[in-house]
């Protein structure tokens, strides 16, 4: 089985310390890591936006070839700075992210794309709470644009 995410982030906007590390995925076409004994047997398995229980000295990351889910903290999408009271009473929940197509249904890749492209003039977004704009210009991806709420 192949792995075709290059990048999951899961980022967290106005905590006052920044959330564990994120899950980078390996290059597309790798095979998927191991799979964490604490992991449920199956993508389809996991309660997404339920309550879960990482090990204590890390987050749990769990790779399928449907997607990747993360037990962690459920960091609201807000500018706002958390004081660390307000951080410690977030919940812990499942976060999946499905597996992208190669190409989207707007034409764009699948994933945030670096390099060359082919179609002048096509702009694409990617992410939820912070974003990142990406336009092919002069035959590269360009960034031009993005940011994260207020």
């Amino acid at each position: 089985m192949r792995w075709t995410l290059a990048l999951i982030v899961m980022a967290a906007c106005g905590s006052p310390t920044a959330p564990s590390s994120p899950t980078v995925a390996p290059p597309i076409d790798a095979p998927l890591p191991p799979l964490d004994p604490a992991c449920p047997a199956t993508y389809a398995a996991i309660p997404a936006g339920q309550a879960c229980t990482p090990p204590s000295d890390r987050t749990l990351s769990c790779a399928y070839p449907e997607g990747v889910c993360t037990c962690m903290v459920a960091y609201p999408c807000s500018g706002v700075e958390m004081s660390r009271e307000e951080t410690a009473a977030l919940p812990v929940i499942w976060h999946c992210a499905p597996t992208p197509p190669a190409v989207r249904a707007d034409g764009c890749p699948g994933v945030e794309p670096s390099g060359p492209c082919t179609q002048s003039g096509q702009v694409c977004s990617y992410g939820d709470c912070c974003f990142t704009q990406l336009t092919c210009r002069d035959g590269q991806w360009q960034m031009t644009g993005g940011g994260c709420p207020p």
